[in-house]
């Protein structure tokens, strides 16, 4: 049986093959072939680090509470991570010169009343008065409070530190409502639409608030899409089985490399998937794919665990399971037997010969 090598180059070439059915890779070729016709085409991939953009969950309610005087810190027992409820103290700052400052207040306060039942205008009164309330407002403004029921994400000071007014002392963030920046379709995607999203290995929904033009940071997406936004999803934490910070992953930004195939090469996979097959080191693959953003009428970029040597199937004449060997034509003496294939727990396949 005379065969001839044909250029692995040629793109979208249908390709004459024979095809062998026999006990095992072992077997040597025999005239009972059956031909097989391959089309095929080179596959381009780009790494996935092309668009390595990480997603976390981040609270709706976070603020960052500053001191309102100056002042030392004084011994605190708030702890990061901790729960709190709304108008609890966190932390204060020595307030001796505060309180002085009241009791003088107060005492002017006194001093005035006293002058006022005598011929004094009682204006007087009126200034002490609102001289002591400012000495209070002073006084109350060393202790920080909690503004809503939280955690405490940072503690920013430590005890015995002199702070300036202005400084940062704590950040508190409300844990209930929690959401983030993803990327959404603007042809298909309208506000309140529910999203879905995976928090780690969780898969949830989230609900669409706000679609804003595409952020500088998903920018990379644009080639994948033909139209594409940012997205606010917001996630109802009210249970709290989430907290700031959890990676999220999107569907739309692909964590596999990403290649543009035509989309006549997709077919179904057995879990409900998609999938395409491909030439890899002389075996048929079966690849599990993602659907990203099409192009024109008949291709679509898709993300899967492609190698830089694959080359795409785009269809066969007989179908060819996944670990299928594939043995160029060049193995022309009939006594030779194909290459061994990779053992990777694969169940053993016939092997097929090429004519490529």
């Amino acid at each position: 049986m005379s065969v001839t090598l044909r250029s692995l180059s040629i793109p979208l070439r249908c390709l004459a093959c024979l095809a062998w059915i026999g006990a095992g890779t072992g077997a040597a070729l025999c005239d009972d072939a059956l031909q097989v016709v391959i089309e095929r085409a080179p596959f381009t991939i780009r790494p996935a680090a092309s668009y390595d953009i990480p997603l976390k969950l981040a609270a709706q309610r976070t603020i960052q509470i500053v001191a309102l005087a100056d002042g030392v810190v004084m011994p605190f027992n708030i702890t990061l991570g901790q729960s709190v409820a709304a108008r609890t103290e966190l932390l204060r700052l020595d307030a001796q010169m505060k309180q002085l400052e009241v009791d003088r207040a107060s005492a002017a306060l006194k001093a005035a009343q006293q002058l006022a039942t005598t011929d004094k205008a009682p204006a007087l009164v009126d200034v002490a008065q609102k001289e002591l309330e400012i000495a209070q407002l002073r006084l109350n403004q060393t202790v920080t409070r909690m503004p809503w029921d939280g955690i405490v994400y940072r503690v920013h000071v430590t005890e015995g530190e002199y702070v300036r007014a202005g400084s940062p002392l704590l950040t508190v963030a409300d844990p209930t409502q929690l959401f983030v920046d993803a990327p959404v379709d603007r042809a298909t995607a309208n506000v309140g639409d529910m999203v879905e999203l995976k928090v780690e290995d969780v898969t949830v929904q989230g609900k669409l608030t706000a679609i804003t033009p595409l952020s500088e940071r998903l920018d990379p997406l644009r080639g994948l899409f033909q139209s594409v936004a940012s997205g606010r999803v917001e996630l109802d934490n009210g249970q709290g089985r989430f907290i700031a910070g959890q990676t999220v992953y999107s569907p739309m930004i692909p964590r596999m490399p990403v290649g543009e195939a035509p989309t006549a090469a997709i077919s179904n996979a057995e879990d409900g998937g998609r999938k395409v097959q491909v030439i890899r080191d002389g075996l048929v693959r079966d690849i599990p794919v993602q659907l990203l953003g099409q192009v024109g009428e008949d291709h679509v970029w898709i993300s899967g665990r492609f190698s830089p040597e694959d080359q795409l199937i785009l269809q066969t004449s007989e179908p060819l399971p996944d670990g299928t060997i594939v043995t160029p034509r060049t193995y022309s003496d009939r006594n030779m037997t194909p290459p061994a294939r990779k053992t990777d727990n694969q169940p053993q396949q016939a092997p097929v010969r090429t004519d490529f």
